[in-house]
């Protein structure tokens, strides 16, 4: 299954790669995401879709992690991931 395709979430984020960038239906996974401009207290989010991030981890202004369980009848195909907070720079 599909499901990222990375996109620019705010003016001063942008993800440039995520890792794995396929997931099963259900499974639980956790990515990896790079890019640059991410603050501490970054949300993960697919726009549009009841599938949520948990466990964000900032780790730098260039990588997030995140655990995301895709449930066993969640829709294949490909999605948008958005990387977006309203905190200040980490």
């Amino acid at each position: 299954m599909e499901i990222f395709d990375p996109g620019v979430s705010a003016s001063a984020m942008k993800i440039h790669y995520i890792m794995p960038n396929q997931l099963k239906q259900g499974e639980t996974f956790t990515i990896d995401i790079w890019g640059e401009g991410f603050k501490t207290g970054s949300e993960v989010s697919f726009p549009g879709l009841s599938l949520g991030a948990a466990n964000v981890a900032y780790d730098g202004t260039n990588h997030i992690t995140a655990t995301v369980s895709v449930s066993t009848g969640f829709p294949t195909g490909e999605y948008n991931i958005q990387v977006s907070s309203e905190t200040s720079p980490g």
